[in-house]
């Protein structure tokens, strides 16, 4: 519990630092015309605030914008949507008073009726308004805030449908133009995990935007979970560098606050609660212990669900490798024999199977049969997901969910593919009558190579970039594999294979196969084009080879773990998914990471190793790069280029390897995460328990 330090009445002590993010919003000269002059004193952290109008308040209307900077805001729309007040009141500000006018917010809760503070706009009139007024504004060099819908359901489909109409409206002679913007305000008033997930669900639909949190509160709540959640939220947002700017809905007044007495600023006297006194001037980093989100994730509750086993096949080249001529359910078998011998859990105890599978329709059946035979009672349940490259990690997110709804208390969650046998391959193409009705649902049909030519040439990633860092992966899995670390995920399978000559033979697999000693950078550019159709920078040599290949893990509650005696490896934190355009799908993990981490409110620099799947270079260069990972934290061990991709396998595979590597190291947060064909992104959190 974090309340234990965050929610105690701290006397006020002078600020250590300052959070220039930090604004305020108001309705001047109600209820308590003082409010005016309490706000802005020497030592304020406040340095900018909107009042919901487009002219200044008056007590600031002398205010330099260097000391406490006006955001005019267009609250609604006038009877007549092509109306250009705000344009001319904005202007007006800065020709005839000089104010240096930077920013403009939009629409207030657009999606929200009025009886609710909402301006209850339909997106096709707000478009109309924007394009008179927020447009002209933007060529004058402003930076404009989209509008701030609602946290409810509507919100998202609202903006889309506004930035859809509002393109239509710039397009011009068959010309698409698209709507620009700068930043995207969100509201919200309910706890910090909801906030933070909202706040990564619309930077997963706005990557390239910053955010403005400009009302935000835990509405109706006792004190102790209003000062806990104020003070995380508030470190949270000075943290995070694509939220840039902030401002508390703490100016309602109690007497007539639709937050709560305990969300606001003043008290009935007018005077400042202790809420109010950090936000005015004591930063509210100064009351929180460093590290605390990791702290969170990383501390130990009953309710806790941990891993017990994580292991893995080793991975064969598809077609020609030690694989080719076994089955799919004979490699499930393998594996889930191994676990139940390895762990020595009672298997009667196992409730729950589900495999990941992408390019097997009868996987589930097979799963089935190789439960049974690897001496799993029929009392355990079995099922196979597919949300292809992620089913692995799918598949241990509905185990995990499963454990904590009470459905069960112990499941075993694995990925799995023979892409010998199988493959992803479309048999025939979509319905005209689907794919006609959209550009995005036709893309769903495109080839990946296809998809990652688009990636490489949309966000102007080279050859030579692809080749160097596939290079890096080869030589990185190479030391790997010579210093014995994969020997820690690896279990030995028995297995038979057909030689040239006809023959069968039994073998036993114990080391990847798609490892290549002394690839370099060189030798990978004289490796030509895989599709060339598409574009010249995709090769075999930087691209995920087509491999078979299992991984699994089992799960349980902390509880469970230490009643029945089952050593705990590590900890499931969570996982999300995020969707994008099906044509440039590679770009997943670049929506799904900064996503997974705003609901835990942590950064990249609180991750101890990140294992980005390398469908291709080209969207691992991407992802990198956007992202700013540390490619020293990235895929330490090699990534798919160098040890093949088995498609339903590897969401699974990423957890046995990163968790091994993390005990190697002695290091504690993983995060994991890899595009999905279709246009989705999903990542995972683990924490290491073995150090």
């Amino acid at each position: 519990m974090l309340s234990t330090f965050l929610v105690a009445v701290l006397p006020l002590v002078a600020a250590q630092t300052t959070s220039s993010k930090r604004g305020l919003v108001f309705t001047p000269n109600a209820s308590w015309p003082e409010d005016n002059k309490v706000w802005v004193q020497t030592g304020s952290d406040l340095t900018w605030y909107y009042n919901y109008q487009e002219i200044p308040s008056p007590a600031y209307s002398s205010t330099p914008q260097s000391e406490f900077e006006f955001v005019p805001m267009m609250w609604g729309v006038s009877p007549n949507p092509e109306d250009t007040t705000f344009l001319k009141s904005v202007t007006g500000l800065i020709k005839d008073k000089g104010i240096n006018i930077t920013h403009v917010l939009g629409f207030n809760e657009p999606d929200g009726p009025h009886a609710y503070g909402g301006s209850d706009l339909e997106p096709a009139i707000a478009a109309k308004a924007w394009v008179a007024n927020f447009v002209p504004l933007g060529e004058m060099g402003i930076k404009l805030g989209l509008p701030a819908c609602t946290g409810a359901p509507a919100g998202l489909p609202w903006l889309h449908q506004f930035l859809g109409n509002c393109s239509e409206l710039i397009s011009t002679g068959g010309e698409k133009k698209n709507c620009t913007y700068d930043f995207l305000p969100v509201h919200w008033y309910d706890n910090f995990a909801g906030l933070a997930s909202h706040i990564g669900e619309r930077r997963a639909n706005f990557p390239d935007a910053k955010i403005w949190v400009t009302e935000y509160a835990y509405a109706h709540q006792e004190l102790e979970a209003t000062q806990e959640f104020y003070n995380m939220s508030a470190e949270y947002f000075d943290r995070i560098d694509y939220i840039e700017r902030y401002t508390y809905f703490g100016a309602f007044r109690s007497k007539t606050s639709n937050v709560g007495p305990n969300a606001s600023f003043l008290n009935n006297d007018g005077k400042l609660t202790d809420i109010g006194s950090w936000y005015l001037g004591f930063s509210a980093t100064g009351h929180l212990a460093p590290g605390s989100a990791i702290n969170q994730i990383q501390s130990k509750n009953p309710d806790d669900i941990v891993i017990t086993l994580a292991i893995r096949t080793p991975l064969t080249k598809a077609k020609k490798g030690g694989f080719k001529d076994t089955s799919l359910e004979y490699m499930i078998y393998a594996l889930l024999k191994e676990v139940r011998e390895r762990s020595k859990i009672d298997p009667a105890l196992v409730e729950d199977i589900c495999m990941g599978n992408v390019s097997d329709g009868k996987a589930a059946y097979k799963l089935r049969a190789a439960a049974l035979a690897a001496g799993f009672p029929n009392t355990a349940g079995a099922s196979s997901v597919n949300r292809f490259c992620s089913s692995g990690l799918k598949a241990t997110a509905d185990i995990a969910h499963a454990i904590t709804t009470g459905s069960i208390e112990v499941g075993v969650a694995l990925g799995a593919e023979s892409m010998s046998i199988g493959g992803d391959a479309l048999d025939q193409p979509f319905d005209e009558a689907v794919v006609s009705q959209s550009q995005e649902a036709a893309d769903c049909m495109q080839p990946m190579g296809w998809t990652s030519e688009n990636v490489s040439r949309d966000f102007n990633i080279n050859r030579d970039e692809m080749d160097k860092y596939a290079a890096e992966s080869f030589q990185r899995a190479e030391r790997a594999q010579k210093q014995g670390l994969f020997d820690d995920e690896i279990v030995p399978i028995k297995t038979k294979i057909v030689g040239p000559d006809g023959e069968t033979k039994e073998v036993t697999l114990t080391r990847d196969e798609g490892i290549r000693p002394g690839t370099t950078a060189e030798s990978l550019g004289k490796i030509r084009a895989a599709f060339p159709q598409w574009g010249p920078t995709s090769t075999g040599g930087n691209s995920s080879q087509v491999t078979d290949g299992a991984a699994a893990v089992l799960l349980m509650k902390r509880s469970t773990a230490i009643k029945i005696g089952q050593p705990i490896l590590a900890k499931y934190v969570g996982s999300t998914v995020a969707g994008l355009a099906p044509r440039i799908m590679g770009i997943g993990p670049s929506v799904a990471i900064p996503k997974l981490l705003a609901q835990y409110n942590l950064n990249l620099a609180d991750v101890d190793v990140v294992e980005v799947n390398e469908a291709f270079s080209s969207m691992a260069v991407y992802c990198r790069d956007k992202l700013g990972l540390d490619w020293t934290k990235m895929n330490p061990r090699g990534g798919a280029v160098a040890l093949g991709h088995p498609l339903g396998a590897t969401g699974a595979r990423q957890i046995v390897t990163g968790l091994s590597e993390l005990r190697r190291t002695k290091k504690k947060i993983l995060l994991t995460s890899m595009c999905i064909g279709t246009g989705q992104g999903m990542a995972g959190l683990f924490v290491n328990e073995i150090v």
